[in-house]
């Protein structure tokens, strides 16, 4: 339907309406594995640790948030 075609009581249906949450399938996570490595062999560091953690949705936007820190590394500067 044409949007200028919905009376007040369809607006008022639609805007009450619950949808589903999507899914985080569209999303292509590095994943703990390859993020590690990526940063072992940029960096060299002495130690790394990393975190991915499961798909979630922010106001209908699904994310996966995944971080890498390294401590040390040959072209470290003091």
């Amino acid at each position: 339907m044409a949007v200028k075609s919905l009376t007040s009581q369809q607006l008022v249906r639609i805007h009450q309406s619950k949808f589903d949450d999507p899914s985080g399938h569209c999303l292509s996570p590095v994943g703990e594995y390859n993020l590690r490595l990526g940063i072992i062999k940029e960096l060299h560091p002495d130690m790394v640790a990393t975190y991915s953690g499961s798909a979630q949705v922010f106001e209908g936007h699904p994310f996966i948030v995944e971080a890498g820190v390294s401590v040390g590394g040959k072209d470290v500067k003091q």
